[in-house]
């Protein structure tokens, strides 16, 4: 049994003027339309497919800069077209579909708490009953500069919307080490420690896609090898902190791409992962590990719209095996610990 915990839909206009920034139009691996039935055709073209439920995560929609909290409506405009998009999703799903239980969805965390309650009201207005299965928020800090980042996560706002999430949901933690740079993770895992150490009920906060390392190549040179262990000394520290959870998801994007006409196998990707992938087991442990594939985006770099998805469980399966885990164990990373992490 599986939960997916990570995957993302958008609308079938290729002309939609919000397309997902890390997303290229022009990329054909991830072309629209991205519907929960091709999702569901992804995990098996043939049959019943092996998924139970599955989390959308928001697709970073941009937003006016307008600070005005009476003006929610307007500069929030683009995330709240995407819940009424995932709304008509949920509601107008057929019952061969791949159900999604679990909604992750964008929140102004950077605005203050003040603003934060005032657009959860307005989202259950336009969620209605859907508004359930909101199990998490994300606000992605991956694209932020140095600065803008410690702007975001070091504002007395950010705590009390973490404050506001205690017992009620989940934050999504999306950062990249390969992208911007492994001083994303240093930023980011002060203020998990400083929230969430010694307090005896603590914000659940999710990490996206093993933080991004950079997995293009082994770490050889003297940069790559220091940029390696200051991940490594991130992950550790994150791994202490009571509730905080890793996916097992976008992997494909941080490597090399691969060849659809000859994809590489599942054995030598685990092999070309081992590096980072025995420090995510070790600190982490099947308990706090989950399944997630980062459908659609995991087209892009592996081998193909029509394979992606299955190739990439393929790889966390035998991985699973590579490390000896147990059936319950596969089980806490399959389901489990998805299904704990979003109360789903």
């Amino acid at each position: 049994r599986v939960i997916d915990s990570h995957i993302h839909l958008w609308p079938p206009s290729p002309t939609h003027p919000e397309y997902p920034p890390w997303i290229p139009p022009s990329s054909n691996q991830s072309s629209y339309p991205r519907s929960i039935d091709d999702y569901t055709r992804a995990t098996n073209p043939h049959g019943i497919s092996p998924v139970r439920t599955a989390v959308y995560v928001e697709t970073d929609r941009p937003i006016g800069l307008g600070a005005d909290v009476t003006a929610l409506g307007e500069w929030a405009a683009g995330p709240l077209a995407e819940a009424q998009f995932i709304r008509e999703v949920v509601e107008t799903q057929r019952e061969s579909d791949v159900p999604i239980k679990g909604l992750v969805l964008w929140a102004p965390v950077d605005r203050g708490v003040e603003s934060f309650k005032a657009y959860v009201e307005l989202l259950k207005g336009k969620l209605g009953t859907t508004f359930g299965l909101v199990k998490g928020w994300r606000f992605l800090l991956q694209g932020l500069e140095m600065e803008e980042l410690k702007k975001v996560v070091e504002g007395e706002g950010f705590e009390k919307v973490l404050g506001e999430c205690r017992g009620r949901w989940a934050f999504d933690v999306g950062v990249d080490a390969r992208g911007k740079g492994v001083w994303q993770l240093e930023s980011v895992v002060e203020v998990v420690e400083r929230f969430n150490l010694g307090h005896d009920t603590g914000v659940t906060f999710v990490l996206n896609h093993l933080c991004k390392p950079d997995m293009i190549q082994s770490p050889t040179t003297p940069k790559q090898k220091s940029d390696f262990e200051r991940w490594k000394t991130c992950i550790t520290r994150f791994a202490k902190v009571k509730a905080v959870y890793m996916k097992l998801s976008g992997a494909f994007s941080e490597m090399p791409d691969q060849d659809p006409a000859r994809p590489q196998c599942a054995e030598d990707i685990i092999y070309h992962m081992r590096p980072w992938l025995d420090h995510v087991f070790a600190a982490f442990g099947p308990e706090r590990i989950m399944f997630g594939s980062d459908w659609p985006v995991c087209n892009m770099r592996g081998p193909g719209a029509d394979r992606s998805w299955r190739h990439w469980r393929d790889v966390v399966k035998q991985a699973l095996d590579v490390y000896g885990l147990s059936d319950k164990e596969k089980d806490r990373i399959w389901f489990g610990t998805a299904d704990e992490a979003y109360r789903l």
